[in-house]
Protein backbone atom coordinates (compact mmCIF):
# COMPACT_ATOMS: atom_id res chain seq x y z
CA UNK A 1 0.00 0.00 0.00
CA UNK A 2 3.15 2.36 0.77
CA UNK A 3 4.22 1.81 -2.32
CA UNK A 4 1.35 2.86 -4.64
CA UNK A 5 0.81 5.92 -2.50
CA UNK A 6 4.04 6.79 -3.31
CA UNK A 7 4.07 5.83 -7.14
CA UNK A 8 1.02 7.80 -7.17
CA UNK A 9 2.96 10.95 -5.53
CA UNK A 10 5.41 10.58 -7.63
CA UNK A 11 3.36 10.41 -10.86
CA UNK A 12 1.00 13.47 -9.91
CA UNK A 13 3.91 15.70 -9.00
CA UNK A 14 5.99 14.61 -12.35
CA UNK A 15 2.61 15.30 -14.58
CA UNK A 16 1.75 18.44 -12.18
CA UNK A 17 5.79 19.90 -13.39
CA UNK A 18 4.65 18.96 -17.06
CA UNK A 19 1.36 20.79 -17.04
CA UNK A 20 3.06 24.19 -15.59
CA UNK A 21 6.07 23.74 -17.49
CA UNK A 22 3.98 23.37 -20.68
CA UNK A 23 1.80 26.31 -19.85
CA UNK A 24 4.71 28.59 -19.36
CA UNK A 25 6.67 27.73 -22.59
CA UNK A 26 2.75 28.33 -24.27
CA UNK A 27 2.93 31.82 -22.25
CA UNK A 28 6.41 32.08 -23.23
CA UNK A 29 5.29 31.79 -26.92
CA UNK A 30 2.87 33.72 -27.36
CA UNK A 31 4.93 37.04 -25.65
CA UNK A 32 7.75 36.37 -28.16
CA UNK A 33 4.83 36.31 -31.17
CA UNK A 34 3.60 39.93 -29.73
CA UNK A 35 6.56 40.81 -29.42
CA UNK A 36 7.72 40.58 -32.67
CA UNK A 37 4.82 41.12 -34.27
CA UNK A 38 5.02 44.91 -32.41
CA UNK A 39 8.80 45.40 -33.30
CA UNK A 40 8.19 44.45 -37.03
CA UNK A 41 5.17 46.98 -36.93
CA UNK A 42 7.32 49.96 -35.24
CA UNK A 43 10.22 48.83 -37.90
CA UNK A 44 8.73 48.50 -41.03
CA UNK A 45 5.86 51.07 -42.65
CA UNK A 46 2.24 49.57 -42.48
CA UNK A 47 -0.90 50.79 -43.57
CA UNK A 48 -4.08 50.79 -41.66
CA UNK A 49 -4.82 47.33 -42.54
CA UNK A 50 -1.37 46.21 -41.88
CA UNK A 51 -0.04 45.49 -44.89
CA UNK A 52 3.59 46.98 -45.88
CA UNK A 53 3.44 50.34 -47.41
CA UNK A 54 6.08 50.81 -50.60
CA UNK A 55 8.35 52.58 -48.60
CA UNK A 56 8.18 49.42 -45.59
CA UNK A 57 8.40 46.83 -48.24
CA UNK A 58 11.66 48.90 -49.32
CA UNK A 59 12.61 48.78 -46.00
CA UNK A 60 12.01 45.13 -45.31
CA UNK A 61 14.23 44.17 -48.19
CA UNK A 62 17.19 46.30 -47.18
CA UNK A 63 17.26 44.95 -43.85
CA UNK A 64 17.08 41.28 -45.37
CA UNK A 65 19.78 42.13 -47.56
CA UNK A 66 22.08 43.85 -44.88
CA UNK A 67 21.50 40.49 -42.69
CA UNK A 68 22.33 38.17 -45.02
CA UNK A 69 25.43 39.78 -46.32
CA UNK A 70 25.89 39.50 -42.58
CA UNK A 71 24.98 36.12 -42.31
CA UNK A 72 27.30 34.88 -45.28
CA UNK A 73 30.16 37.27 -44.53
CA UNK A 74 30.33 35.49 -40.88
CA UNK A 75 30.29 32.22 -42.16
CA UNK A 76 33.17 32.50 -44.91
CA UNK A 77 35.09 34.04 -41.76
CA UNK A 78 34.38 30.57 -40.03
CA UNK A 79 35.41 28.71 -42.88
CA UNK A 80 38.64 30.66 -43.29
CA UNK A 81 39.60 30.26 -39.85
CA UNK A 82 38.72 26.46 -39.72
CA UNK A 83 41.29 26.33 -42.71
Amino acid sequence: MEFFLTSLTVTLGVLFVIYIRNKVKRNDLELIEKEISQDFNSEFESDFDGSLTEKGMRDLVNWWSHSSTLNETRILKEIEDFK
